[in-house]
């Protein structure tokens, strides 16, 4: 199986615990202070490392080294882990590929992508694809792009991209925010092509 980072609350469950799988996990409650690596009894050495390395590579670019890394092996719960997933199964399930695929679906799930470009001569907001559909070849670098991740918004900003579009794309996610009625603390993380940060790619199912 492969490392899967979650963050949102309202989809979480003890359930998406497999044997072979190791989770990062980080509670909003403590988005800033900690990030959970939980791993199953099965994990290999070369899960549980990918596991660790994505939740330090998430603590440096989404929380600027300001959370504290926890590695956790099966059976070693935190009771914040406990309270917001429930408690551990019994007997957890076997991972597989099509487990590793509900996962990923279940992160995505709500997620829209939206193209912010001025090719025509004004600029123009258009609605790329919904959560679970996804790729990499959808960010052109001639534009930019807002990832609306339903409590978080991204700015991804193509390397030739013209300073309008540059401009406009942080603006219209400012702007976004309030016709979406979302909270006026809702997160905006900009970034550049080429330094997207781990959470950023679990989006987009073929990014390695």
């Amino acid at each position: 199986g492969c490392p899967h980072p979650l963050q949102l609350d309202s989809v979480l469950s003890s359930s998406l615990l497999s044997e072979v799988d190791p989770f990062t996990f980080s509670p909003l409650s403590t988005i800033y202070q900690i990030i959970y690596v939980w791993s199953g009894s099965q994990s290999n050495m070369m899960e549980k490392n990918r596991a660790r390395d994505l939740a330090y590579q998430i603590r440096d670019s989404e929380r600027r080294g300001a959370a504290k890394v926890e590695i956790l092996q099966e059976g070693e719960e935190p009771e914040e882990m406990v309270k917001i997933l429930g408690p551990r199964p019994v007997t957890l399930k076997e991972g597989s590929t099509q487990d590793d695929k509900e996962a990923d679906e279940i992160h995505t799930r709500g997620a829209v992508l939206y193209q912010v470009s001025n090719a025509t001569g004004e600029m123009k907001v258009t609605r790329v694809a919904d959560g679970g559909t996804f790729r990499k070849e959808q960010l052109i670098s001639d534009d930019c792009f807002i990832l609306d991740t339903v409590g978080k918004l991204y700015v991804w900003k193509g390397k030739k991209a013209n300073k309008e579009e540059r401009e406009q794309s942080l603006a219209t996610a400012e702007k976004f925010i309030t016709l979406m009625k979302y909270s006026t603390k809702t997160q905006v993380q900009v970034m550049s092509e080429g330094n997207e940060s781990p959470l950023f790619k679990q989006f987009f199912g073929n990014w390695v």
